[in-house]
């Protein structure tokens, strides 16, 4: 190739690389979110520059955009299309400031806002989904600095913070809570939980599934009162008296489901008796599975759960406290799509409120994936090169900016924007 033939030239016209964040700006339009978050917003200190809204509005725009990092804000702040659409500019300075001013009583609502705001989102893109089935989970954050506050070793000796992560079956994020790195990951679920469970319909069917951490009392009584069923996994010190005690009495069934890497495993039943029980239970089922380890041992699994023998076979028990490990798939998505391995402030609440605002993003994000892929969404990389990433040229006129992109790109474009609009439009007719 001949590069003497290429030149570079300048041009008097203005270009934006990132034409279709105006999906997203309908998005947080048409859920008013903007409303949502009005009351938990910190008071403004001075009455000039950008509104309290529209500052949190940007911070979520850059996190769909892809923004790694406060500093980000800087080369954002320079596409016309992004500060028109957040109502200004705003410097990585005043977006520290902004989220250190969040209080402790305005994190909890902006919490309570998130959970609302995913359950929204859900009933724009699955309307006629009947079973919620929530996953929790918690992971490390590990940092490299040293003066942040919360920094821990935690029991895998990670230095850095810890979160716990609430999901539903398509991905949604519904709880997000920031905790110094040695918390351990069960503590404080059964608010989570509950908080979540809380908000739905009589309607909908509910479901828990989570691993051994989670196998406690609290987490078991909030799904009874909550009218919740629950498969948690069962720790080896819990289980082993279980087996002891049925030993003479247990009867292994052979199954098709493969488990520890196994296809010679099987399946059987039997009762754990729980004190103090919510609903006036007094034992709980068990389900277990097995593998040959050798001749004369095996590798044992064990799921605690409230669902009856009639409910659900112990084949769709296992079946169904499998499913959580998407849980584990989408706190990696939200990890790696909205760089939450690493945390911009030193003061935890203030890289609280900045994880719960990355959360709501990456909620518009899975949101907009079914507009792709309407039965299994798409990953943040892919959502960002089909529906975000548009080159495109900015025409300003008459006090109207215009986006003009390749036709190609608008067609795909126009496609997507379409179907959200009708699906919008559906969602507030079924509310009304």
């Amino acid at each position: 190739m001949n590069y003497k033939s290429i030149a570079i030239e300048s041009i008097n016209k203005d270009f934006s690389s990132i034409g279709g964040l105006k999906l997203y700006d309908f998005i947080y339009n048409s859920l008013k979110i903007n409303d949502e978050v009005e009351y938990c917003l910190p008071e403004k200190k001075k009455n000039n520059g950008i509104t309290q809204q529209n500052k949190f509005k940007t911070l979520v725009s850059s996190f769909v955009c892809g923004a790694d990092c406060l500093d980000d804000l800087e080369w954002l702040k320079l596409d016309t299309l992004f500060k028109q659409l957040n109502g200004g500019a705003m410097a990585p300075i005043t977006a520290g400031d902004f989220l250190r001013r969040f209080n402790k009583r305005s994190i909890e609502q902006l919490q309570d806002v998130h959970t609302n705001l995913a359950l929204k989102m859900r009933k724009v893109i699955k309307p006629n989904e009947k079973n919620f089935e929530l996953s929790i989970d918690s992971t490390p954050h590990i940092q490299t600095g040293l003066k942040m506050e919360g920094l821990q070793y935690d029991y895998k000796n990670n230095w850095g913070l810890n979160s716990q992560n609430a999901y539903d079956q398509f991905g949604f994020s519904y709880g997000f809570d920031l905790r110094p790195g040695a918390t351990y990951s069960g503590n404080g679920a059964g608010s989570m939980i509950r908080n979540i469970f809380h908000k739905l319909d009589s309607k909908t069917k509910k479901y828990l599934r989570a691993d051994s951490a989670y196998c406690n009392l609290e987490v078991m009584n909030t799904c009874i009162n909550q009218g919740a069923k629950f498969a948690l996994a069962m720790k080896a010190n819990v289980y082993n008296p279980i087996l002891e005690k049925n030993k003479n009495t247990i009867k292994w069934k052979k199954t098709k489901i493969k488990f520890f890497d196994s296809n010679d495993c099987e399946l059987a039943e039997a009762i754990y008796t729980k004190d103090d029980l919510a609903g006036g239970l007094t034992s709980l089922r068990v389900v277990f599975i097995r593998a040959p380890k050798t001749d004369e041992t095996y590798q044992y699994y064990a799921i605690c759960t409230n669902m009856r023998q009639h409910e659900w076979k112990a084949k769709k028990v296992i079946q169904f406290y499998r499913g959580r490990a998407n849980c584990e798939n989408f706190i990696k998505e939200q990890k790696y799509a909205m760089d939450f391995k690493h945390f911009p402030c030193k003061k935890l609440n203030a890289n609280k409120v900045y994880g719960l605002i990355g959360s709501i993003a990456y909620n518009m994000m899975r949101m907009s994936s079914f507009l792709i892929n309407e039965n299994r969404g798409c990953l943040s990389k892919k959502i960002r090169k089909i529906l975000l990433e548009i080159p495109c040229q900015l025409v300003s006129h008459a006090r109207r900016l215009t986006v003009k992109m390749n036709f190609k790109r608008k067609e795909v474009f126009d496609c997507c924007y379409n179907k959200l609009e009708k699906l919008v439009a559906r969602f507030y007719e079924k509310s009304t």
